[in-house]
């Protein structure tokens, strides 16, 4: 929805989620999902393997981010 509102085709914009249910979103709406886990269970899940990445820290989101968008640009 946030995607539509701002006009930005959802393959362009990237969520953030510490929930598998995020990841599911994230995919189903098309969007980059990248998961974040305060105590790696996240990453015991199966649907983690649908994100971008599955992160431990905000430092990791970031990096992710940017080899998301290095990687789109090429």
């Amino acid at each position: 929805m946030a995607a539509k509102r701002l006009q930005i085709p959802p393959h362009k914009c990237v969520y953030i989620g510490d929930l598998v249910e995020d990841i599911q979103s994230a995919v189903r709406a098309g969007a980059i999902s990248i998961g974040i886990t305060w105590d790696s269970s996240l990453c015991k899940q199966p649907e983690a393997e649908l994100a971008r990445g599955v992160c431990k820290n905000w430092d990791e989101v970031l990096k992710a981010i940017e080899s998301t968008v290095s990687s789109n640009r090429s």
